[in-house]
């Protein structure tokens, strides 16, 4: 036993040089046994300090050994899959700028020119070319209102722009269409049709198996252009009795020709299905139709819950057939159909989302969408909203 009470501290410091290892078992020194030296290096304070200090700086080096090693084998591996074989040769970093926004979709596609006497935004997209460089110190800018849906493609804001009813277009436009209601067969008025090879296949459908006319223009009531990236739609608005509640409007897009030509489809309200063999048939997989979009209270059979759907009167473009659309109110095609409506919805969409901004209560919207039956059907009258294409009905190529 050794008692440290009679050593001197030069002779501690001596004895702790040469037993740097040993610890006590205790540091007190009115312990009445004495202490077990099993190290007299704790006994010097300055061999306190040196072995502590010792002890940090091993650990220290220990560290940054195993952190060099770590980040050595990380990095070769990262060369190995990542990098296409060559050490080191990874992806470049995306800059938050370049992450696409959805674009403008404002108001069903020139409400009546007539409404707008200014220039406005309104409803559309098309396909702008990507752009080759984006700028990283410059901020992203906040997208604009638009869409709460995610169309199939990147899309562009369309401004719609009033003509007076003496512009040259307006001439050009009311002459193409004066052309094709004169001509008598479907194959004739396939001279003066948008994307004629795609109604010569619709066209047989539309006059021969269902029966149906070309609607009779009456007074034009407002003009203008819409414009989108490359596109100039130029838009003429008629009232007409076989519209009573949108009016007719006639679009007419460029060919690379430089000739206008009428967009058939929107013209004629075009639907996949006619209306009472959509109700008679029931399908099942998603069918595109072309309707006057309405709040409703009606809930029913498979939609019979309100405060998980939201219901949608879908009339056809004449007004006389009819059914009830439903969409869940927590989905983006939802929130975007009650805008269109004017239903206020509680849900929140993201910043990085931009919605159609709400219309007034009661509005009757223009809309081309897809819609199902439920598998066995409980009724005709109900069904399921898969997709809001567009809160108009001239499609563009990407939305087709």
């Amino acid at each position: 036993m050794l008692d440290t009470r009679e050593i001197s501290p030069m002779v501690l410091s001596k004895i702790t040089r040469t037993h740097p290892f040993a610890m006590p078992e205790s540091l007190s020194p009115k312990s009445p046994v004495g202490l077990k030296v099993s190290s007299l290096h704790a006994f010097s304070r300055r061999g306190k300090r040196g072995y502590a200090l010792g002890q940090m700086v091993a650990t220290l080096a220990a560290i940054l050994v195993i952190g060099g090693l770590v980040g050595v084998v990380g990095f070769f591996l990262k060369g190995i899959f990542f990098g296409k074989g060559e050490l080191g040769t990874l992806p470049p970093p995306v800059s938050a700028s370049a992450k696409p926004t959805n674009s403008t979709i404002l108001g069903n596609q020139a409400q009546g020119a007539s409404e707008s006497k200014t220039s406005g935004q309104v409803s559309g997209s098309s396909n702008p070319a990507k752009k080759s460089a984006v700028k990283e110190a410059e901020p992203a800018a906040p997208p604009p209102p638009g869409p709460a849906y995610r169309p199939k493609n990147e899309d562009v804001a369309l401004m719609f722009s009033s003509l007076p009813s003496d512009a040259p277009q307006v001439a050009e436009a009311r002459a193409v269409l004066d052309s094709y209601l004169a001509a008598a067969t479907p194959a004739e008025k396939l001279r003066y049709v948008h994307r004629a090879a795609r109604c010569e296949k619709l066209m047989p459908e539309y006059y021969e198996k269902r029966g149906e006319t070309d609607p009779k223009p009456g007074q034009l009531t407002g003009a203008g252009i819409i414009n989108g990236g490359t596109l100039r739609v130029v838009n003429l608005s008629f009232s007409c009795d076989e519209r009573p509640t949108t009016g007719l409007r006639a679009n007419f897009f460029r060919s690379t020709s430089g000739e206008l030509l009428l967009d058939w489809e929107a013209w004629t309200g075009f639907s996949e299905k006619a209306w009472p063999d959509l109700k008679k048939q029931r399908p099942t997989i998603p069918t595109l139709v072309r309707a006057v979009a309405e709040e409703s209270d009606y809930y029913n059979y498979e939609f019979a819950e309100p405060w998980r759907w939201i219901a949608v009167k879908l009339r056809s473009p004449d007004g006389v057939n009819s059914i009830t659309g439903y969409c869940d109110r927590r989905s983006g095609v939802g929130i975007a159909l009650a805008n269109l409506i004017g239903v206020p919805l509680e849900q929140v969409i993201e910043a990085d989302k931009p919605s159609i901004p709400i219309r007034p209560p009661g509005t009757k919207s223009i809309v081309t969408l897809r819609v199902a039956y439920p598998v066995n059907a409980q009724s005709d009258q109900c069904v399921d909203i898969t997709e809001l294409l567009a809160d108009r009905w001239s499609l563009f190529d990407g939305e087709l």
